[in-house]
């Protein structure tokens, strides 16, 4: 054998060996937890199970009744060392790294150290795929609370942080909506964009939010959405300025981050809208000749309001000033029959004591008769 041959042979090994012991791409823990409260004993019925178990739903992931999604459920065993299983992996994973990542599960449940070795109850969370087993039938009664994992990332906005957090519960549920009403994968991504940006406390500045949710795609409609929404709910707690984060149950989860960690091209892509000015005390000058000209507007369309109000004002008032002058001035005739009474003295004093020439019938025929005469006369 020459030398090129056992440099080939040697890669060769190299390769098969890392398959074996490394995780494929992208198969990163994301979490775990151990239900402490029962255990099983090294090399007992239990274990025996459990290993059957696990590498039944490895097996069987991508041979899933819900193509393309790895979405697998077993039970292994009877009574009382039987084990209910349940394997999902991500919605854009093909059949190969779906059974990859879960045939990494073992490694928890019989990794020795701070892992589950001896646990009858666990649930692992890669970030492709995710497994839970239990002593306990939990397939017959989905309940969404047996399990909730949550995490943060290690950086955080410095400015509008709560306006940030608004941004990511948004796309969260509208990625839910995606989800639950369609697809029948129940499993959605995408992205927000802002122009403005986010500054962060590492000095980047952060422009797009990815986010990704899925339920298990047994679910109905209603119920995947009701599922995640009891996640978003959560998520003002779990969340404060975050760059990234996760909460994960074995029924549905979600995740959102500032760089991809999908594969595939996003189902939604939303943009921010941009975030209302702060208010200004000052006129805005017109340097660019269009705030100046709206402002000037708006200012002209205020001034003749107010000027047609006061107008009208004005109007009511000298009508009602007007009015009330009228009825303060004297009566010019006054039909009070009292006032035609004079007592006796000053008729007397007015009549001359009642002299003939001031009867007012012998005034004037008194007056009229010699002019009379005299018009005859000359005639």
């Amino acid at each position: 054998m020459d030398i090129r041959s056992v440099c080939t042979a040697s890669v060769l090994l190299l390769l098969s060996l890392s398959r074996c012991f490394l995780p494929s791409a992208g198969a990163d823990l994301l979490e775990y937890e151990c239900n402490n409260g029962t255990s099983y004993a090294a090399n007992s019925t239990y274990q025996s199970n459990l290993r059957s178990l696990l590498a039944s739903l490895a097996a069987n992931a991508s041979r899933s009744l819900f193509p393309p999604v790895g979405f697998t459920t077993a039970a292994v065993g009877a009574s009382p060392d039987k084990v209910w299983g349940l394997g999902l992996c991500r919605g854009d994973t093909n059949g190969t790294d779906c059974e990859s990542c879960l045939a990494l599960v073992p490694d928890i449940a019989f990794g020795q150290g701070d892992y589950c070795m001896g646990v009858k109850e666990v649930s692992v969370f890669y970030d492709r795929c995710l497994v839970h087993y239990s002593f306990r039938d939990f397939l017959t009664s989905p309940d969404n609370r047996i399990v909730e994992l949550r995490g943060a990332g290690d950086d955080n906005v410095t400015r509008d942080a709560g306006r940030f957090d608004a941004l990511v519960v948004s796309l969260v549920g509208a990625l839910s909506d995606w989800a639950a009403f369609n697809t029948t994968t129940r499993y959605a991504v995408g992205t927000m964009v802002s122009d403005d940006g986010f500054a962060t406390a590492n000095g980047a500045v952060v422009h797009r939010i990815n986010g990704l949710v899925q339920c298990t795609p047994d679910q109905a409609p209603g119920k995947c959405r009701d599922c995640l929404q009891a996640l978003i709910d959560e998520m003002p707690e779990a969340f404060n300025g975050s760059t990234g984060g996760h909460i994960l149950r074995v029924w549905c989860n979600f995740r959102f981050e500032v760089f991809e960690f999908y594969d595939g091209s996003p189902m939604l892509q939303l943009v921010a809208p941009r975030p209302a000015p702060p208010p200004s005390s000052t006129v805005p000058t017109d340097q660019t000749g269009g705030n100046g000209t709206r402002w000037r507007q708006h200012a002209a369309t205020a001034s003749a309001i107010v000027l047609g109000v006061a107008l009208i004002l004005l109007s009511i008032f000298t009508i009602l000033l007007w009015r009330n002058t009228r009825r303060e001035l004297p009566y010019q005739e006054d039909d009070d029959p009292a006032s035609l009474l004079f007592n006796l003295p000053t008729l007397r004093r007015a009549t001359d004591n009642f002299a003939e020439e001031n009867k007012l019938g012998q005034l004037v025929q008194s007056r009229q008769t010699p002019s009379c005469t005299r018009k005859f006369g000359m005639g």
